[in-house]
Parts: structure tokens; C-alpha cells; sequence
């Protein structure tokens, strides 16, 4: 299946998106990249939704926590594939890449996924531009 022009990644909290004026960012620390026992190919994973409908959006926006809150009080980023892309050309696909890892009751689930040896100023800078390039969408009730 090919990959879509977005991804989507949920925001947990506001506290991972800054307002100034009439402008909403996404931090760096919304990309944070975390370790999953189960792999054997040395990279960490950031959880992410693909745009493969126009429900997807929809869909990650409704997720639900295990307390069966709504996961993502702070709404959804969408980020362009064409800028993961552009990561994956710099910095090669073992350093950075991205996969579909559909779950059983997610069929958009994938991650974005950066090795684990990866430098941590690189891995900062690789964050922020993901963070820079991601279009805000707060959740509105």
C-alpha cells in the first residue's frame, strides 16, 4: 500500500504546542522517539496516524486513552510526507525512515521511526524540523 501525502500525529497535551499571536507551533518535544523491546533493527519509534482518508483525522482526534478518555487533548499535527522524505534523503534510511505498523483497532497506525545510535543533537535537530513543518490542529471542543 503506498504511503499517503500526510501523517498524523496526535498531541497528548497543549503543553507540546506554543501560540503566539494568532499562530499555533508544534515543539520539538512532540517528536519524541521512544524504544520498543520488540525490534531488532536498532530504531526508536514515534507513533503516528497516516492521512489515508478523510477520516483519518477524524479518527486520531477521537482516539481513546485506556481510561477511555480522549487521547489528544491538545489535537493533531499533520505533517507532509514529502518533508520525512526530505530527512530520509539527508540522513539516509537507517538513521531515519518511517513504516505503517497497523494495530487492531487502528488501521492508520505507523511510525516514524529514528535509529537509536542517531547523535542526540541530531535526533534534536530532526525534532524540530518535524515540529517546524506540522500544521496545528487544535482540538476545538
Amino acid at each position: 500500500m503506498p504511503y499517503p501525502e500526510n501523517c498524523i500525529r496526535g498531541i497528548l497535551k497543549e503543553v507540546f504546542i506554543i501560540k503566539d499571536n494568532d499562530c499555533v507551533y508544534a515543539t520539538a518535544e512532540l517528536y519524541q522517539f521512544r524504544s520498543n523491546l520488540d525490534r531488532q533493527d536498532e530504531m526508536h519509534e514515534a507513533s503516528i496516524n497516516w492521512g489515508d482518508d478523510e477520516m483519518a483525522i477524524d479518527f486520531a482526534l477521537n482516539q481513546k486513552n485506556d481510561e477511555g478518555n480522549l487521547k489528544f487533548e491538545g489535537g493533531v499535527a499533520i505533517l507532509p510526507r514529502n518533508e520525512l522524505d526530505k530527512i530520509k534523503k539527508r540522513y539516509g534510511i537507517t538513521q531515519f525512515n518511517y513504516e505503517r505498523s497497523l494495530l487492531q483497532d487502528n488501521k492508520y497506525h505507523g511510525n516514524l521511526l529514528i535509529n537509536v545510535a542517531i547523535s542526540p543533537t541530531i535526533k534534536r535537530m530532526i525534532s524540530a524540523v518535524l515540529a517546524h513543518n506540522s500544521e496545528i490542529q487544535q482540538r476545538t471542543a
